[in-house]
């Protein structure tokens, strides 16, 4: 591919929300051959890279969401393998974007009809996630953030390890949303709403082509896809670039 058609591929890239390979391919006038291909996914992979980068600088407070979920990526020798991501999310004060920070877990390999397990104390700490929580500087001081979960029984204890407040609701019992006065904050509204509509938008994201029958070479480039997509859910593609904007959904 000509140098002035890469620089053209380049900026077709970075300025669009979700960037689609035909859509840039017919914009620059160039196929769809494996250079252009090679192209994309390496731009893929390296805007994943700043994007993890950035997340570490990430800080988290007030009232944080934590949850784990799973996508199904393929099928193999009668085990299903999925791969399990966790994140926390901040909910919003003041009309902003809710800020977000996600973790991909080890691949998980469990029966053929078996369903993902649920994060571990082993995954939250390998990924050291909970260190984005700070306390919340507020006109009266300092006050400690509220992780509110629902309910696995790893977060009571990390919650203490690391000098946070803990609620939550448990979905298996039917609870989903629960008002709680909390000292200091007042009746808060407990539920892991915002960060289940954040998992949802995530899974829109993964391509039709990945199903049952895809390969572990499609699930590792998966990866790269989704960081990606971590970075572009709140606009921070151009802040990220030039000002080295926190990476969040």
């Amino acid at each position: 591919m000509p140098l002035p058609q890469i620089l053209d591929f380049i900026k077709e890239f970075t300025e669009r929300p979700v960037p689609n390979l035909q859509d840039i391919c017919k914009r620059v006038g160039v196929s769809r051959s494996s250079s252009s291909r090679s192209l994309f996914q390496f731009l893929l992979q390296k805007e994943a890279f700043v994007g993890y980068r950035l997340m570490q600088k990430v800080q988290l407070s007030g009232i944080v969401e934590a949850d784990g979920t799973a996508l199904k990526l393929y099928k193999r020798s009668g085990h299903n393998h999925f791969i399990a991501l966790w994140g926390l999310v901040e909910r919003p004060q003041n009309q902003k974007p809710p800020r977000m920070v996600v973790y991909m877990m080890p691949v998980k390999q469990v029966a053929h009809n078996a369903v993902c397990p649920v994060e571990s104390r082993a995954d939250v700490l390998s990924c050291n996630g909970l260190e984005h929580v700070v306390s919340e500087e507020t006109d009266k001081g300092k006050v400690t953030s509220l992780l509110v979960t629902d309910g696995a029984q790893l977060y009571e204890r990390l919650a203490r390890e690391h000098g946070l407040k803990h609620r939550y609701v448990v979905h298996s019992k039917g609870q989903f949303a629960e008002k709680q006065r909390i000292s200091g904050r007042g009746t808060v509204n407990v539920n892991t709403g915002l960060i289940d509509q954040r998992w949802s938008a995530i899974k829109q994201y993964v391509p039709k082509s990945l199903n049952g029958s895809s390969t572990p070479d499609e699930t590792d480039n998966m990866s790269s896809r989704l960081r990606a997509k971590e970075n572009r859910d709140a606009d921070t593609l151009s802040s990220r670039l030039t000002s080295g904007g926190s990476t969040s959904l």
